[in-house]
């Protein structure tokens, strides 16, 4: 088995094509508060340990519009390391 993505974000995906070229996409990424938002402050985000959690919430969410596509998205992040190199401590 591979290693778990360390949280779960989910974003609804609407519309078609890039606004900057005509087209009406919107994108929006679930917050804290159960509500879709676009480009939302990194604190605001929901972040979930598994897919259940993810989509329990998503399919809770106050604002889902219709014909949206919900996504979940995986982060991993890397662990950090401190190194030490010519005198300096480093998180790398």
């Amino acid at each position: 088995m591979g290693v778990r993505p360390s949280k779960i974000f989910v974003i609804e995906f609407a519309g078609k094509g890039d606004p900057f070229f005509g087209g009406d996409a919107s994108d929006r990424i679930l917050c804290k508060d159960g509500v879709f938002r676009e480009a939302p402050a990194e604190l605001d985000k929901a972040a979930f340990r598994t897919i259940e959690e993810a989509r329990d919430a998503a399919v809770k969410a106050l604002n889902r519009r219709e014909n949206a596509v919900l996504g979940a998205i995986p982060v991993w992040e890397k662990e950090k390391v401190k190194e030490k190199r010519k005198g300096w401590d480093l998180e790398l």
